[in-house]
């Protein structure tokens, strides 16, 4: 397993029936213990994707924390929880223990396959463009 060093930043389109919406990701350090720096990432952000390992149940344990530092430094703003590698079997936590950790939308997916990744991009676009109008 290779953890996330420094910060990997990707584009990505989503075309909703009345929005266009650009995602600028921000893929931040995977290791909370790197916490102060996420406010330099996290400002100015609209909307907010938490990724855990299915096979690390340490990584489900820490989206309290993410989610607390995400509003800390970029606001209210929706957040979905994506619980990563559904296309493993040596999973160390199931889909309905998520929501002991995070109250909001979780997804399973898979990065390797691409289950539930667009999917996850597109709700995080309609709850962003549903939040501005509510503003």
């Amino acid at each position: 397993y290779i953890q996330t060093i420094g910060t990997k930043v990707t584009k990505k389109e989503v075309q909703l029936e009345d929005a266009n919406v650009r995602f600028l990701i921000w893929d931040v350090l995977g290791q909370i213990k790197e916490h102060r720096l996420h406010g330099a990432y996290y400002s100015g952000a609209l909307g907010g994707l938490i990724v855990t390992d299915f096979t690390r149940k340490d990584t489900l344990e820490s989206v309290p924390q993410w989610e607390e530092g995400f509003k800390k430094h970029a606001g209210n703003g929706p957040l979905i929880c994506l619980l990563n590698k559904e296309d493993l079997d040596n999973r160390e936590y199931s889909l309905e223990d998520a929501s002991q950790y995070f109250q909001g939308e979780v997804l399973s997916t898979s990065a390797k396959t691409g289950l539930n990744v667009d999917e996850a991009f597109t709700s995080l676009a309609k709850k962003i463009v549903e939040w501005k109008v509510k503003k």
